[in-house]
């Protein structure tokens, strides 16, 4: 028989096997030659080198994570990453085990996307990729960022909006700008008052939230409204007095 390795009827070894004598004057054992680029026998796969982690295996069997196409019958595969697959090989930079482009791992070229960071689980295995506060780019489930990871200003320190402030997107998916909403009873940013209406003339002035002349305001707790009463002795008549 041959294709087993020695052929029938010369008894030669065949090209791309290598056969061992057993015992002298006793019958060969043939296995294909791994390394060589020719399919043969039980090899799964031929890339013509032995060198592990570039899909086919120094004993020629695939390995996890890729996919190796045989360029002509017999002939050497060619293996690449299989993106999708939540095992990152080659040059993968992520592998969230999804077709599924904008959240964080690009499908098919398995690249982390502009604005996310993907964290590695285990060796080899599946990311998870989560949109990067501060860099300005609003990503995923944020909603909003300032180009910073500074709390206090409309924008905290993992991307969430702050109570009392309200953030405009520049363009889309670009930074926020956030300014603090006037008439909400929550003090925060400039504003030097905020008694909960949109109203002027009563102690704090509407849109801007500042302390108007001739009246005293009083931070009840903080970051809350403001009671505010004209400043008796100042020589100006507000309000009640």
């Amino acid at each position: 028989m041959s294709g087993d390795g020695c052929s029938y009827p010369g008894c030669t070894v065949e090209t791309g096997w290598t056969c061992s004598v057993v015992a002298p004057k006793t019958y060969d054992t043939c296995t294909p030659t791994c390394g060589d680029g020719l399919i043969l026998g039980s090899e799964g796969c031929d890339d013509h080198n032995l060198t592990p982690n570039d899909g086919c295996s120094a004993t020629c069997s695939v390995e996890s994570g890729w996919i190796c196409s045989v360029i002509m019958p017999i002939t050497w595969d060619t293996c690449k990453a299989i993106c999708g697959d939540a095992i990152i090989v080659s040059s993968e930079g992520c592998d969230d085990g999804n077709h599924v482009s904008g959240d964080g791992c690009a499908y098919p070229a398995c690249t982390v996307e502009t604005g996310f960071t993907c964290s590695v689980i285990l060796p080899n295995t599946q990311d998870t990729c989560s949109p990067t506060c501060g860099d300005g780019l609003i990503k995923g489930n944020e909603a909003c960022d300032d180009h910073n990871v500074t709390p206090n200003d409309g924008c905290s320190a993992t991307c969430t909006l702050e109570s009392g402030w309200v953030c405009s997107i520049v363009a889309p998916s670009t930074w926020d700008s956030c300014t603090g909403i006037c008439g909400d009873s929550i003090i925060v940013s400039s504003e030097g008052c905020d008694d909960g209406n949109h109203n002027s003339g009563d102690g704090c002035s509407y849109p801007g939230c500042l302390v108007e002349t001739g009246w005293t305001c009083n931070v009840i707790g903080p970051l809350t409204w403001d009671t505010c009463v004209p400043t008796c002795g100042d020589g100006l008549i507000y309000g009640s007095e």
